[in-house]
């Protein structure tokens, strides 16, 4: 799918989102704390499962909030769903790992949004007996269907989904850690896989494409990819295109097979946005999900066929499963929204990789890096001084981390879960001072320790299809910026493009782009999802609405290391100016990395102090700052004078 297609798909997912907290408030049970089942019951007993997806739903997608009717009842529902009788529902066995692993998961969420909730003794107690059950439902070696490894429910065949909730839940509450049930688990999970692919290869109808999916899910959060062999691979590909194979054409897939039999309900299934869910937050299967996005699209577009009203703005889904249930179902409903939380997800993935491509770089998906990893910031930037207006001297490397890098990164997941970074969270930067300063160099290591890709754009760029389609390309570039997340965007060699719209040197070109920046800037900062910096030699000449506050967050000089910090990088020439008498020499500090490195170099041929001295000098002489700029002016003089743009926030 191309960029548009991608884009307008999202519209449409978020269009849906926006009916999330109103549609599951319509089966909110403020006396019982839960979600009642169906839409239209009169009973205020809370569905437990029901109760388990729709919490589940909310809590993952950041809906579990202060705003939110249930939020005050958080407390009190956790209570309630550690404390179910026998942990039953439904008229299922006691303890069956179903009911156990839907409450528990729910518990596990809510204590992830308020620790408190699940620390307390008592608590903590319920939560490792419920964990405990969880485990034996693994290790089971008796009965008629029992497989070590697999959960069922008492007198039915182990299932992959059954399976793959208990691991999921088990690996949330941190219990899943026994080694041989580890294997026990992958060796049965990979030969549900094989066996559900022989009877989907030889035209079985008794194949299941929902056991295969759970399956496919099961093994790869069993094995590492070092322990993925290549065969293997290539199997769980081949079934996850099977699995989106067996999609009939109006979006929805055929029921699965039974998972068990509800006494006062009827046969469980699978629904296929449950499914989905899970698959789609599987991140191992990334790779093998992006080629399916037609496929999405159209279960996506089957929920405009198949909604009901709820209340005035909600919308709500059916499962199928039970045509005696008329109307839309929590549960379902639950699952329906919290597939689209996760189809954005994988829809962000997937403009990331479009936009890299249609810019022509090469593309590395973020890693969960940030604040908190051992690896220092930027520790081969050579620092150097950051004098504010105020005469005040600061470390440019604290800066840049202190106030700008370690706020986005320790707020960096909440942009991985789809939130926008909060107001007080800077977003852009312009870096401006003489060239050869490693401006670049500095975006580059801000991206690595936030541990999202570098996307280098520079004029050529707006330009590649011809100057009379510069307006066409510069909307449609930042229009795919403003579309983006968890991406470090770095705008280089604009000066001439943004120049003061009224200067004798402007040109029409300039000024158009100057007007065409201005609001996708304001887009961008509105959505506040990505980092976004311009670098440039000549802040002065930029025009003052691309460099006024609110446009960006910081501006930053970045002028050559210090003294200090060359000298300590580069010991033998430290080591040589001393034997020579010239550590204090004030010249040095005017020397960029490169010219100091040049002078590493030439001072191991000094021959005496005079000899050094004249090397220093020489160095210096035709180093950058001081090479005339324009109207005699050096670029020493001219950093002087840009020191005024300077504007970083308060600690």
């Amino acid at each position: 799918m191309e960029f548009a297609e991608l884009e307008s798909l999202r519209r449409e997912i978020a269009a849906l989102e926006e009916r999330h907290v109103e549609s599951l408030n319509e089966y909110h049970i403020s006396r019982s704390f839960g979600f009642r089942h169906l839409y239209n019951s009169k009973r205020d007993e809370f569905s437990k499962t029901s109760t388990g997806t729709c919490v589940l739903s909310l809590t993952e997608t950041g809906r579990w909030t202060s705003e939110q009717p249930w939020f005050n009842q958080t407390g009190a529902l956790v209570s309630e769903m550690l404390n179910v009788p026998k942990w039953q529902s439904a008229g299922l066995p006691a303890k069956n790992p179903f009911t156990v692993s839907f409450l528990l998961e729910a518990v596990l969420a809510l204590g992830e949004v308020d620790e408190s909730l699940i620390s307390s003794p008592e608590n903590s107690e319920k939560i490792t007996e419920a964990a405990d059950i969880l485990i034996s439902s693994l290790k089971n070696k008796t009965g008629k269907f029992a497989v070590y490894g697999a959960a069922q429910i008492k007198n039915y065949p182990p299932s992959s989904f059954l399976t793959q909730l208990v691991v999921r839940v088990l690996r949330r509450c941190k219990r899943f850690d026994d080694r041989d049930l580890i294997q026990g688990v992958r060796s049965w999970a990979w030969r549900e896989i094989e066996h559900e692919l022989a009877l989907t290869f030889s035209g079985s109808k008794t194949a299941d494409a929902y056991s295969l999916a759970y399956a496919v899910m099961l093994f790869v959060s069993c094995t590492s990819p070092s322990e993925t062999t290549p065969d293997q691979s290539q199997i769980l590909g081949k079934a996850v295109c099977e699995i989106f194979k067996a999609q009939m054409p109006d979006g929805s897939w055929p029921r699965s097979r039974p998972l068990f039999h509800y006494p006062k309900i009827g046969n469980a299934y699978c629904f296929e946005y449950e499914m989905l869910t899970q698959l789609l937050q599987c991140k191992a299967l990334t790779e093998h999900l992006l080629p399916h996005m037609p496929e999405l699209k159209r279960a996506t577009r089957r929920l405009h066929e198949t909604a009901f009203r709820l209340g005035e703005q909600g919308l709500g889904w059916a499962s199928g499963h039970h045509p005696q249930i008329a109307g839309p179902e929590s549960w379902s409903t639950a699952s329906v929204y919290h597939f689209l939380h996760e189809l954005d997800r994988l829809l962000a993935e997937a403009i990331r990789r479009a936009v890299f491509e249609y810019v022509g770089v090469e593309y590395l998906p973020p890693v969960n890096a940030g604040v908190g990893t051992s690896k220092p910031f930027a520790e081969k930037f050579l620092d150097s001084s950051l004098v504010l207006p105020s005469k005040e001297s600061l470390s440019l490397r604290s800066v840049i981390y202190d106030r700008f890098v370690k706020l986005i990164a320790a707020r960096a997941s909440d942009v991985e879960r789809g939130s926008d970074l909060p107001r007080s969270v800077p977003i852009s930067a312009i870096f401006f001072g003489p060239p050869g300063t490693s401006k670049t160099e500095l975006a580059k290591q801000i991206s690595d320790v936030l541990g999202w890709p570098l996307l280098p754009i520079d004029p050529s760029h707006l330009v590649r299809k011809g100057l009379d389609q510069i307006q066409a390309e510069t909307n449609t570039l930042f229009s795919m910026l403003a579309s983006l997340e968890r991406v470090v965007v770095l705008l280089d060699e604009f000066d001439e493009m943004v120049r003061e719209r009224t200067s004798d040197q402007s040109e029409v070109l300039s000024r158009f782009l100057t007007t065409a920046m201005l609001p996708k800037l304001a887009l961008i900062n509105q959505k506040r999802r990505i980092v976004f910096i311009v670098a440039t030699n000549h802040i002065d000449q930029f025009d003052f609405a691309i460099r006024r506050a609110g446009r960006f967050d910081l501006l930053v000089q970045v002028m050559p290391p210090s003294r200090e910090a060359k000298l300590a990088n580069w010991r033998e020439a430290r080591d040589l100016l001393d034997k020579f008498g010239l550590l204090d020499e004030g010249s040095l500090e005017d020397l960029t990395f490169a010219e100091f490195g040049e002078l590493a170099k030439k001072l191991r041929k000094a021959e005496n102090t005079h000899h050094a001295k004249e090397i220093v000098a020489d160095i210096h002489a035709n180093c950058t700052l001081q090479q005339e700029v324009h109207d005699k002016k050096t670029w020493k003089i001219l950093c002087d004078d840009q020191r005024r743009f300077i504007r970083v926030p308060p600690v």
